[in-house]
């Protein structure tokens, strides 16, 4: 494997012990896919777009498809050209990907959660671009025919992480933000309210 900055490795569960099958993301190289424990490693870009792309984060399904987030490659000011981020999805175990298009007016995708009860109903974070003083096309995204149409449930803020769903709870949401703390949904990104912080031997918990 050439040498890079790995974001994030998944392992598909159903894949068998001894022969585990992992992806590996390499930013600003692509898809890395495992099938013998990580012995060995092939590159799998087919249908990447992106130059030398900021591969970020993958998440699976349960029905095995692969959604994979390349990261924004470039500064975030509102109408820049060029670097937007993107968001692939596989199902044939990343030997092809096809492009998902985002949301209208977000080019820096960050994370992706799906709900375990529902393989098409996908939530999507998002961080904003500069403009004039207030960022936009930031917050959290959802989508519930498996990515093919969005409407935007939370824009409280524009600088928005990752996106987490309670496995055994999956109407509560979880999200954290850079800049205004983390937020929790309990009606399935309906309504949020903000996680207040306490202090706990010198440690602050959210």
């Amino acid at each position: 494997m050439d040498e890079t900055a790995f974001t994030h490795i998944l392992l598909d569960p159903a894949s068998p012990a001894g022969k585990r099958t992992l992806y590996a993301c390499g930013f600003g190289i692509g898809v890395y896919k495992s099938t013998d424990n990580g012995m060995s490693w092939q590159l799998k870009n087919d249908g990447i777009k992106e130059f030398d792309p900021f591969a970020w984060r993958i998440v699976r399904s349960d029905d095995g498809a692969l959604y994979l987030i390349v990261a924004r490659a470039n500064e975030g000011r509102f109408g820049e050209m060029g670097g937007s981020g993107a968001l692939y999805r596989s199902v044939d175990g990343a030997e092809h990907w096809e492009k998902i298009r985002l949301p209208e007016g977000v080019n820096g995708p960050t994370g992706l959660a799906i709900d375990p009860r529902d393989n098409r109903r996908i939530y999507l974070t998002a961080w904003g671009q500069e403009h004039e003083g207030v960022d936009v096309g930031g917050g959290v995204f959802l989508s519930t025919d498996g990515g093919q149409s969005w409407k935007p449930v939370f824009s409280q803020s524009q600088h928005v992480y990752d996106v987490t769903i309670d496995p055994k709870a999956p109407d509560s949401l979880y999200i954290c933000g850079f800049d205004a703390a983390a937020f929790r949904s309990t009606d399935a990104g309906l309504h949020w309210s903000r996680i207040r912080a306490t202090t706990l031997s010198g440690a602050i918990v959210f």
